[in-house]
């Protein structure tokens, strides 16, 4: 489990790549998906920061070696060692901040959106996935069949995703051109 605190650019980047992909998915689906898609994808994360902020470096580091030793993702090791995960803790942060229950939901299932009952959460799942690709060494691979899963859901075509993926990369390029200046 990555600190975000230690790695706020990395943080800061996948945020904003999400929240810039969950347009894409907006644009290129033919179902609705509200604005607050936007707010959602860009939010979905903040229970990292809340573990970040409550964890002890020990239970940081005992999350990790569980999930290399039991070959867990980090969602997984979370669940494992704490009995909850940052979706969870985010959905929490963002009850506090009065935010409506649309959001909160998208928040809380951005791993699991087959557990929501909005596709709010599908999209943001996707915008996390786009983010993750466009972050990755092989932007371009094949999508996981989750990820196709919720391309389908969302009517779009899987041959798109990577019209996606290349969109977030372009999409966030030229929002640091434009405030790097």
């Amino acid at each position: 489990m990555q600190d975000p605190t230690r790695a706020g650019m990395d943080a800061w980047r996948h945020a904003v790549t999400a929240a810039l992909s969950s347009e894409l998915v907006r644009e290129l689906s033919p179902m609705y998906v509200p604005a607050s898609a936007m707010t959602a994808a860009l939010l979905h994360d903040v229970g990292k920061l809340v573990l970040a902020k409550a964890l002890t470096p020990h239970m940081v580091q005992m999350i990790e070696q569980v999930a290399r030793a039991e070959r867990l993702s980090p969602l997984q090791a979370e669940m494992a060692v704490l009995e909850t995960h940052h979706g969870e803790l985010g959905a929490i942060a963002a009850e506090a901040w009065e935010l409506p229950e649309p959001i909160l939901e998208a928040i809380r299932f951005h791993h699991m959106p087959w557990e929501a009952s909005s596709p709010l959460a599908t999209v943001v799942y996707l915008a996390d996935e786009i983010a993750h690709a466009a972050a990755s060494g092989d932007p371009y691979g094949l999508p996981s069949p989750t990820i196709v899963r919720a391309l389908q859901v969302m009517e779009i075509l899987p041959g798109d995703y990577g019209t996606l993926v290349g969109g977030a990369i372009e999409r966030y390029e030229q929002l640091a051109d434009r405030f790097a200046a």
